[in-house]
């Protein structure tokens, strides 16, 4: 080992004192300079084919891993708003999934949601798929959610006339929660909690500490998506 560097010593030396070594760099330069480009100057059509074929190779492998980990995620997520119900008593639990994230100077969204999870009670039936649902329908219950982390409804008469458009992600439910699923840098979502009868006697501030507590789990987990 020690006599090859040896001898790349001399190269170099004997380089340097022939050439000199800055117009050996510049020749090496060029020289690799035309063993890359050769193939675009001789085949450009064909090379330019092939670059686009690899780009795109590599990006359906990494979108087919993002899918794979979503899938993943999202069956994470199942039990522990099955959890949530049953702790809470609720009838249902629904998590739904910001996307289009864009905001103007307001404040107001220009994005939608989509239902990605539920957990029912037993003889209660699921809910059909729920996509594309325009969050501007529900612009004040957003802008509370980002800014206090939840909003309860205990049967309020005036709740929907303070949250117009909520019922776009409700169900026929009497009483319900609804947490911010923060993320890291914007909201990732909504976990509605519902109740299809009224009840004087729920306890309120438990139930809300234990799902504001939930809630924690719940983003940590959907935000190994934006990782």
């Amino acid at each position: 080992m020690i006599s090859k560097l040896g001898q790349l010593g001399s190269v170099m030396s004997s380089i340097d004192q022939k050439l000199g070594l800055r117009k050996f760099v510049k020749y090496l330069t060029v020289f690799a300079l035309v063993v890359f480009l050769a193939p675009v100057v001789l085949f450009p059509k064909k090379t330019i084919k092939e670059t686009v074929k690899f780009v795109l190779e590599i990006s359906n492998e990494i979108e087919s891993e993002k899918m794979d980990n979503r899938d993943v995620v999202i069956r994470e997520l199942n039990p522990l708003l099955r959890e949530l119900r049953a702790e809470t008593c609720a009838d249902r639990v629904t998590y739904y999934e910001y996307h289009n994230s864009i905001e103007n100077e307001a404040g107001v969204p220009f994005k939608f949601v989509d239902l990605v999870q539920q957990a029912s009670k037993m003889g209660l039936p699921e809910i059909s798929p729920r996509d594309n649902v325009n969050v501007s329908r529900f612009a004040e219950l957003y802008c509370d959610l980002r800014d206090s982390g939840y909003v309860l409804n205990t049967g309020r008469i005036d709740f929907f006339y303070r949250y117009p458009g909520s019922s776009e992600i409700l169900n026929g439910s009497k009483m319900q929660l609804f947490i911010n699923i923060p993320g890291i840098n914007k909201p990732l979502g909504i976990v509605v909690l519902e109740w299809q009868e009224y009840n004087n006697n729920m306890p309120w501030n438990s139930i809300v500490q234990y799902g504001y507590r939930e809630g924690s789990r719940i983003n940590s987990l959907m935000g190994r998506l934006t990782n």
